[in-house]
């Protein structure tokens, strides 16, 4: 087994990437609550972690950026739109460094219709993201409930 570390971490990157990495998905793991039906890797009550995965992430993209020639790349979660606007932002120019081009067509991220608002709509549009993926998952109150979600059915409309 080969241990990578940070002084060793970009010719490791440059020996396994013989192609360019025309599709990106970047996970950002952070929630407001955990929602009962999830399976997906998500973290509540652990904002304090966002500055140093954000610097991360970073770090990261750096590292793979020579080989990034993205036509599409999906931010999901957790919830990539938990946090404050600044955070929002900052993840997104991160990423937006690196992708932004002719090539790329599709930029999405995913969002929980309670922590969506104008401000974090404009962050993400500014450092060029084109599409949300609004995970409502029902616009009934009981399902809601059931399924342990956040908001209700007028903060999705």
């Amino acid at each position: 087994m080969t241990v990578v570390s940070r002084a060793t971490w970009p010719e490791a990157v440059a020996s396994r990437a013989d192609a360019p990495i025309e599709h990106l998905y970047v996970h950002m793991p952070f929630c407001r609550q955990l929602c009962p039906y999830c399976d997906f890797n998500s973290y509540a009550g652990r904002d304090a972690e966002m500055g140093p995965y954000l610097e991360a992430l970073e770090a990261e993209l750096e590292a793979w950026s020579p080989w990034l020639r993205a036509k599409t790349v999906f931010v999901g979660g957790g919830t990539p739109t938990h946090g404050r606007v600044d955070v929002i932002a900052r993840q997104a120019e991160a990423i937006g460094r690196h992708v932004r081009g002719p090539q790329l067509v599709e930029w999405t991220v995913e969002a929980n219709p309670g922590t969506l608002e104008i401000a974090k709509v404009e962050a993400l549009m500014a450092a060029g993201v084109n599409r949300v993926s609004l995970g409502a998952q029902s616009f009934h109150p009981t399902h809601l409930a059931t399924l342990g979600r956040a908001h209700g059915p007028a903060d999705t409309v």
